[in-house]
């Protein structure tokens, strides 16, 4: 019996080893497309005289969307369930805050 609750922690400890990596590669993710998407917005990166991508910038927001959702979702469902609201709330806010900030630089353009 007491291997069992080894195993158990040792498959807790490899989840959460797993949605910190998720975290640890998704949010520097979110971050370079929101930077790629400053710079699409201030033009670099695309032609002179061309307007904005739609589709670039729709794969731009996705990325930031998934980056910061993913880490989210591994880390709620690592968590007990008594927590899992309270990370699912936090993390869904760091992406919509997140979101919003994109859609200002899109809404400042120069």
């Amino acid at each position: 019996m007491a291997d069992q609750g080894g195993r158990g922690s040792r498959r807790r400890i490899a989840a959460w080893a797993l949605a910190l990596a998720a975290a640890g590669l998704g949010i520097p993710a979110a971050g370079g497309a929101l930077l790629a998407l400053k710079l699409e917005v201030d033009g670099f990166g695309r032609p002179r005289d061309s307007a904005l991508r739609p589709g670039y910038i729709m794969l731009l927001m996705m990325m930031i969307a998934g980056g910061l959702l993913l880490p989210t979702v591994l880390a709620a469902w690592v968590t007990k369930p008594s927590a899992r609201a309270a990370v699912t709330v936090a993390g869904c806010a760091v992406t919509l805050t997140t979101l919003l900030i994109g859609a200002v630089i899109l809404g400042v353009r120069r």
